[in-house]
């Protein structure tokens, strides 16, 4: 069966940040264990997470933009604007 979609390498970025939080919370790096602001707490890290699934859910379930195809088209849109000056 062939895939419609590469959902892994489509939103790459999005799924590297929903990454970065569960390796956070697996290492153990969470305020309440390591008193370090930066890790904060393990209800903002759950919060983080479910902003992220729910973002990348709304991409994938109504045909979004990822933040890569984003940033391509704004960088295309720019250097063809530079170009025509």
């Amino acid at each position: 069966m062939d895939k419609k979609v590469d959902i892994a390498k489509r939103f790459d970025h999005e799924i590297s940040g929903i990454n970065e939080i569960l390796s956070a919370l697996s290492d153990g790096r969470i305020y309440e264990q390591t008193k370090s602001k930066s890790d904060g707490t393990l209800y903002n890290n759950v919060e983080k997470l479910r902003d992220k699934l729910n973002d990348l859910f709304l991409k994938i379930e109504y045909g979004k933009e990822s933040i890569s195809e984003e940033i391509g088209r704004v960088f295309f849109t720019l250097t063809e604007s530079e170009k025509s000056k």
